[in-house]
């Protein structure tokens, strides 16, 4: 029987007995009303963990990998009544090796394990915003904010909206990496450990796809895509752990131990020899963005390393026969192969010519360019195909704006980096690298459909704008020119 307090006393209190009856029924109310509301709480959970329990039970005899999720989920859970932070590193380390687990979820259009966690994704940034939301400055949703925003709009005219929408909000969870960011990132040394934790990302995917190759596990002959579904994703991922190892490196070389020299160069072989593996010639040419302008403004030996590096990569057959391929299948006649750049070209001038000008501001809808491929694209086959080309993508899906808007991503993350340069150019220097070398990719790839990548991009890409952020008003810069010179803009470094 629940407890009801006590009456006022109407010796010490003049309340008539109208109001100390008032006063009990509505303890009394109150009370069951709790318990009332906490019965159907645990009612409603018993019903669903039974659902969940039954869906998955009968999802198992066709995927029996779908037995993990449940364990999986409640672990989960239990993290993130602990810790939504710790949660939400624990995904940003392990989500890249686990990633063969969730296409094994996958469950036609509705996704799978993969798109529960991109929503867990969502949620611990919106619950870490609601603890502190001065922590993220204005600039950050400057930056990524009108490119959110148009893509949203795009769904509501897009001639496939429901698949749409699931894909519109894996860029969410993309934007929400962004702005967790700036949550983790308060100093040079919180910069840091963000970019450790990325390349501690890549351990595992190394390690499997080092694993591939010796099993011979290609995802066509001589290309290999590790735990991710397609070589391109696994190749620019490794572009950016190559770059953040890099800086990581050269950041402490003077002070650098023998050890940690040798496990940073190490790893950068092997990292290059994976890169090899993928056969994605754009990632060959962006890997050296980075070592070339440390050439440039640092050590021109690194320029030397360059000239000499592709003729030693000459020397390995599979990158010698990659190169060549260029060079046959440049003509457009029946029943000819095109390589994949002529291909390109091809079914970026048949989309373009197919478009009606009228549809050139605002473009067809999201997810145009892929649904109506079998259309306008004369090699189509009756399949749908993306456009290879984020910037053909976006014109064709939402127009002028939709390309605007994604130029304006880069502009306004780029602004954002340059005061780095008075306090960690070689910082700035690979930040600048890793823009342009993803804005060069997606001249030529579906780079918005790389979920993993683009989630590790933008986590460093946010991390590195926080810092720079944090960094106009230094108190002391330490030698601007000299790599890993940086500052501490608080007190006291803010843990994870």
């Amino acid at each position: 029987m629940p407890s009801f307090g006590h009456l006022p006393d109407a010796s010490k209190h003049p309340v008539g007995w109208t109001d100390s009856l008032m006063h009990f029924r509505s303890t009394d109310a109150q009370q069951w009303t709790g318990q009332l509301g906490a019965l159907l709480a645990l009612a409603a959970l018993c019903v669903g963990t039974g659902i969940l329990v039954t869906v998955i039970g009968d999802l198992a005899s066709s995927k029996p990998v779908i037995l993990a999720a449940l364990p999986l989920l409640i672990v989960l859970g239990f993290t993130l009544a602990i810790s939504p932070k710790a949660l939400l590193l624990a995904i940003i380390v392990l989500r890249g090796g686990t990633n063969s687990l969730f296409e094994e979820t996958r469950l036609g259009p509705l996704g799978g394990l993969g798109a529960f966690v991109n929503l867990s994704v969502i949620a611990l940034t919106i619950i870490l915003l609601m603890r502190n939301p001065k922590r993220v400055p204005s600039v950050a949703y400057w930056i990524w904010g009108p490119f959110m925003l148009i893509q949203f709009l795009a769904v509501t005219y897009a001639p496939d909206p429901v698949q749409q929408v699931r894909l519109a909000m894996a860029q969410a969870s993309t934007f929400a990496m962004f702005i967790v960011a700036f949550q983790l990132v308060d100093d040079e040394r919180s910069l840091v450990d963000v970019l450790r934790l990325i390349v501690l990302s890549s351990v595992p995917v190394a390690l499997l796809t080092v694993l591939a190759i010796a099993r011979g596990d290609a995802y066509e002959p001589g290309r290999y895509s590790g735990p991710f579904p397609h070589p391109n994703i696994l190749a620019f991922y490794l572009v950016l752990v190559i770059a953040i190892v890099f800086y990581l490196w050269k950041r402490t070389e003077a002070l650098a131990i023998s050890w940690q020299t040798i496990g940073s160069v190490g790893y950068l072989i092997v990292l290059f020899g994976l890169l090899l593996a993928t056969k994605t010639r754009s990632a060959w040419i962006t890997a050296t963005l980075p070592f070339l302008l440390y050439g440039l403004f640092f050590k021109r030996r690194y320029l030397v390393y360059l000239a000499f590096a592709p003729l030693l990569a000459l020397l390995i057959p599979e990158f010698r026969d990659r190169l060549l391929d260029l060079g046959q299948g440049n003509e457009v006649v029946q029943y000819a192969r095109l390589n994949s750049f002529a291909w390109r070209q091809l079914i970026w001038s048949d989309g373009l010519r197919w478009m009606d000008p009228g549809r050139y501001f605002m473009g067809y809808g999201a997810g145009a360019f892929n649904y109506f491929s079998p259309v306008f694209f004369s090699m189509a086959g009756g399949r749908n195909w993306g456009a290879h080309s984020v910037l053909v993508q976006l014109f064709f899906d939402i127009g002028v704006v939709g390309v605007s808007c994604y130029l304006w991503l880069f502009w306004k993350c780029w602004t954002a980096m340059r005061p780095l340069y008075r306090v960690d150019r070689l910082l700035y220097l690979i930040g600048t690298a890793a823009l342009g070398a993803y804005l060069l990719t997606s001249m030529s790839d579906n780079m918005l459909s790389y979920l993993i990548y683009n989630w590790y991009f933008w986590l460093a890409a946010g991390a590195v704008c926080a810092y720079a952020v944090r960094a106009k008003e230094p108190l002391k810069p330490t030698h601007a020119a000299e790599p890993g010179a940086g500052f501490n803009p608080t007190a006291q470094r803010r843990k994870f």
